[in-house]
């Protein structure tokens, strides 16, 4: 199912604003040397942030005769980058204040062939070729299988799929310390690798406290910690629609399910019938539903309670992402449930549907 997001696996949306012009301050002289193969002479080329916070370009070079292109674009903290090539694969790319660095790129594969100056653009350069080797290999696979599906082809693709998700592992523990080692987790799924995010980002946090990317990231992983699976729920503490602050923990002694949704999330709404069918059919067995709407309009949150027929209990702040339930909980999409038990203990997240519809069941059978 579709969800609405605010966070994309590598492009990290901005949720605040901030002078663009403290962050990105520049000066004249050569930080980023380059060379490319395989593209045209002449080409323009431009240097992004690869975060979004500045949606235009920061630099933009021309390619000369030989392949070579300079950016003296100088940043005040290090972070990630990207060159755009009007017709080839862009680049991601490290960039810290006052360290030149050279790089050579091969602008039909998208990868660097040559990088000094920058431990964390050679990690990315290991990472890139590695993938395009292993992405190599995959296709052939997968061609085979697809004209001879023999199990001993798909088992080779699980065992390549295996072998890089290992090495991937090997690559992000070995280099800790590094930058773009905050971008190698993000291939890592966090729920199956949580260990990993958290000694990656644990130590980056020492080295870069007040680095954007990396605290945001730090942020996420503190509030994974408290939301894991066995651990006692965050107290939520938020007015409902009458304007009384209604708290998680007045529920103990019943199972709640925690849903944080809106009025304007599409797939939050078409969820809507699937939520009412579990609470008329549990509420009398000890079920509620505690619902955390990240909506801004009240008009629009209370509309839609009453449209969907949501007889449950909701709460709200109006603050939209800035919703503190959210920001304690973790949130980064919605629809999203957590699911706690009568001791305030989470024993599931982010289930829907059947899923979420067989997990209370069965909570509520082994509670009877």
């Amino acid at each position: 199912m579709r969800k609405i997001t605010i966070i994309n696996l590598l492009l990290l949306s901005v949720i605040f604003s901030f002078q663009l012009n403290d962050i990105f301050a520049q000066n004249k002289k050569v930080i980023l040397k380059g060379n490319v193969i395989n593209y045209t002479a002449n080409d323009s080329i431009g240097l992004y942030d690869a975060l979004g916070r500045v949606k235009t370009a920061l630099e933009k070079t021309t390619i000369n005769k030989k392949g070579g292109f300079e950016f003296t674009y100088n940043p005040q903290e290090i972070g990630f980058y990207t060159i755009h090539f009007p017709e080839a694969k862009n680049i991601l790319i490290v960039i810290a204040p006052d360290k030149p660095i050279e790089v050579s790129i091969d602008a039909s594969t998208g990868i660097f062939i040559k990088t000094s100056g920058s431990k964390e653009n050679e990690l990315l350069k290991t990472y890139y070729s590695n993938m395009l080797k292993a992405t190599k290999i995959k296709d052939s696979l997968t061609k085979a299988y697809q004209n001879d599906p023999n199990p001993q082809i798909n088992n080779q693709l699980q065992a390549l799929d295996k072998q890089w998700v290992s090495q991937l592992q090997q690559m992000c523990l070995q280099n800790t310390s590094n930058y773009a080692s905050s971008f190698l987790i993000e291939n890592l799924p966090i729920e199956n690798h949580f260990d990993i995010h958290d000694t990656v980002l644990s130590t980056l946090i020492k080295l870069y406290p007040d680095n954007f990317f990396i605290k945001n990231k730090y942020e996420q992983i503190a509030s994974t910690k408290k939301t894991a699976i066995n651990s006692i729920a965050p107290e939520i503490a938020l007015p409902d629609t009458s304007g009384n602050i209604i708290r998680l923990s007045s529920l103990r002694g019943k199972i709640v399910l925690i849903d944080f949704w809106a009025s304007w999330c599409g797939p939050c709404r078409r969820e809507s019938p699937n939520m009412v069918k579990l609470y008329e059919t549990y509420h009398n067995q000890g079920f509620e539903i505690f619902g955390v709407s990240l909506d801004q309009s009240r008009t629009n949150w209370l509309s839609a309670i009453e449209s969907d027929g949501l007889s449950w209990i909701h709460v709200s702040d109006l603050k939209r992402w800035q919703c503190q339930a959210g920001i304690d909980y973790g949130i980064r999409s919605i629809p999203s449930t957590v699911l706690i038990d009568k001791e305030g203990r989470i024993i599931a997240k982010d289930l829907r549907g059947e899923a979420l519809a067989a997990k209370v069941k069965e909570v509520i059978e082994n509670n009877k």
